[in-house]
């Protein structure tokens, strides 16, 4: 039985204009994805396939660092571009995208060679702070009385 080696990082490059996840769209009572979008994710998949190299996807917490060139200057959500590079990831990176924990992302544009870069590791998180606990005040002591004996108090 072979077993897979570990993954701590993996880098890859996307060549060609990034392309911001679509929403999907709905035609005749059914949803679809825009056909843009399914085909950037399909060349994302592969390329994220090869960087992997056969290895388990990515475990733990992890940091995704992307840099988007674009060739033209017509503004795109960053939010979406990061979103069209991490769903296609999802089983092949990482098991889901909810393990990112740190995103870094940049758009340049004006490039003469439009390509999506993106480098994934694994962080090693704190554990959460535990909840402070309430105190409990320390009361003065009472004095201790016997039964039926009653106390003064000399004023």
């Amino acid at each position: 039985m072979t077993t897979r080696a570990p993954a701590l990082s993996v880098a890859f490059t996307v060549e060609g204009e990034p392309v911001p996840k679509q929403r999907p769209r709905v035609a005749s009572g059914r949803a679809y994805t825009p056909k843009k979008t399914k085909d950037y994710a399909d060349v994302v998949g592969k390329v994220a396939g090869i960087a992997m190299q056969a290895r388990d996807p990515l475990d733990g917490d992890l940091a995704a660092y992307m840099v988007f060139y674009r060739k033209n200057h017509v503004r795109a959500d960053v939010d979406n571009l990061i979103k069209g590079i991490t769903d296609p990831c999802n089983g092949i990176v990482w098991d889901d995208d909810k393990q990112i924990v740190i995103v870094h992302a940049r758009v340049v544009y004006g490039s003469d060679a439009p390509r999506a870069v993106l480098r994934v590791r694994q962080v090693a998180t704190p554990p959460a702070p535990k909840p402070k606990r309430k105190r409990k005040r320390k009361t003065k002591a009472q004095p201790e009385t016997a039964v039926g004996e009653q106390t003064c108090d000399p004023k």
